[in-house]
C-alpha cells in the first residue's frame, strides 16, 4: 500500500511538469499568497483527496449480498462522508475565506494578521469562523 501511494503521488507530480499535464490541476505559488493561489491549490489538492479516498478506502465494508450490508453500507459511506469530506472539506474553505479572502483585503490595506479562530461547522457548534488583525 505505502509503495502504491509513493507510485501515485510521483505520477502526480511528474504529470505537472509535463506539457500535456491537465492545467486544472497544478500547484502554484504566488509572492502575494492572493486568492489565485490558494484557490488553484486548494482545487488540486481537493482533486488528489479525492483520487486517493477512490483508490485506498473501501466502497463497502460488507461485500455480501445480505440484508446487513443494505443498512451497514449506507450508514458507513454517509458516516464517512460526514466524519470526513465534510469535515475537511468546512476546514479549506473556511481557511480559504478568511485568509486568502479577508486576511488578504487586511494585508493590502497595510495590517497584520494575529489570529484566525476556527469553528466547527454546524451541527457541532453554531459560532462562526473570524479573523483579527493589528496595524
Amino acid at each position: 500500500m505505502k509503495k502504491t501511494f509513493l507510485s501515485i503521488l510521483t505520477l502526480l507530480i511528474i504529470s505537472n511538469f509535463q506539457s500535456v499535464a491537465q492545467s486544472r490541476f497544478n500547484l502554484i505559488y504566488e509572492q502575494q499568497l492572493g486568492m489565485h493561489y490558494a484557490a488553484e491549490n486548494f482545487n488540486a489538492g481537493f482533486h488528489l483527496i479525492d483520487y486517493l479516498d477512490t483508490l485506498m478506502i473501501p466502497k463497502k465494508i460488507i461485500e455480501k449480498d445480505n440484508f446487513s450490508d443494505q443498512i451497514v453500507n449506507p450508514i458507513y459511506r454517509l458516516g464517512k462522508a460526514f466524519f470526513s469530506t465534510y469535515m475537511l472539506g468546512d476546514f479549506a474553505l473556511t481557511m480559504n475565506h478568511e485568509r486568502f479572502g479577508h486576511g488578504y483585503r487586511f494585508l493590502e490595506a497595510g495590517y497584520e494578521i494575529t489570529n484566525i479562530e476556527y469553528n466547527l461547522p454546524p451541527p457541532f457548534t453554531w459560532e462562526n469562523s473570524w479573523i483579527t488583525a493589528d496595524d
